[in-house]
């Protein structure tokens, strides 16, 4: 009876490529043969957690094993240092999207590598106060491909990085930075809508500053017809008139998480104001 082994080598990528993370990793422990298939087949790695010095050298061998990837999580690595994540950088260049959640010892100089990922299209930076608007312009700048941008609990982010995402943002479609409040200003709404980053579709920017100003600013400017979601949940400045502006966004389909074809057709903002009087949360 043939064994998966002894399979040509283009099926064996084929059942590779529709496998899960683990399933496809533990092939690699066959032998030989299968060892280098998917070493070169690999393109995503499960999540990966440096949770002690130890461990930075298995994830130094991880990387170095799979050059193809394209898709790595390391969130929650209390370990994870500037030093990895430039080899990550050298030894997989073709990575397009990057989860770093909770790297909190990770500084300006890790978003500076990863500058060089010209494929990238999704990165997550979110809760680490490490990065600054240098580190991040510098990720808008040389990955310029760059469609999702999460800095989410960033809180050494100000509203002056919104000139880089202005002027880089070219291709940006998401922009999420929640409990940002120095970022989610009506200054910052008022560039990015003055911006070029005419294709943006999803803002998130709950727990911030913003008013009624910041709205007038982006229905007045080209993204009022590109914007599909928008949150300012926990903004406690936009009003009435604020929510029912958005609710004239053309092609507007989801408002502070709620789906605009479940909110009344009239008196939107008197549902989101009432919905923060009873919930807190705008």
């Amino acid at each position: 009876m043939t064994s998966l082994v002894d399979l040509p080598p283009p099926i064996i990528v084929n059942i590779a490529s529709n496998l899960p993370d683990k399933g496809l990793f533990s092939l690699a422990i066959l032998n030989q043969k299968m060892r280098e298939l998917i070493r070169t087949t690999a393109t995503t790695t499960p999540p990966i957690c440096v949770t002690s010095p130890e461990e930075k050298e298995n994830i130094r061998k991880l990387i170095q094993t799979y050059p193809n990837l394209t898709d790595v999580n390391i969130s929650h690595s209390r370990y994870l240092t500037d030093d990895i994540i430039e080899f990550l950088v050298e030894k997989c260049p073709k990575i397009s999207k990057l989860k770093l959640w909770n790297c909190l010892t990770l500084t300006d100089a890790a978003l500076h590598s990863i500058s060089r990922l010209t494929d990238l299209k999704w990165i997550c930076l979110g809760d680490n106060q490490n990065f600054s608007n240098d580190g991040v312009t510098e990720v808008l700048k040389g990955c310029e491909q760059l469609e999702t941008l999460d800095i989410t609990l960033c809180t050494n982010v100000t509203s002056a990085l919104a000139a880089s995402i202005a002027e880089h943002g070219k291709m940006l479609k998401e922009l999420i930075a929640e409990f940002c409040p120095a970022f989610a200003t009506n200054d910052a709404l008022t560039t990015i809508a003055g911006g070029q980053c005419r294709q943006l579709e999803k803002l998130i920017m709950g727990n911030g500053t913003a008013s009624d100003e910041g709205i007038e600013a982006l229905f007045i400017s080209p993204l009022k017809d590109t914007l599909t979601i928008l949150d300012f949940r926990r903004n406690a400045e936009i009003q009435q008139s604020g929510y029912d502006k958005i609710r004239l966004f053309p092609n507007i389909q989801e408002i502070d998480g709620v789906p605009v074809s479940s909110l009344p057709e009239e008196d939107t903002g008197a549902y989101f104001i009432n919905k923060r009087a009873m919930y807190g949360d705008g």
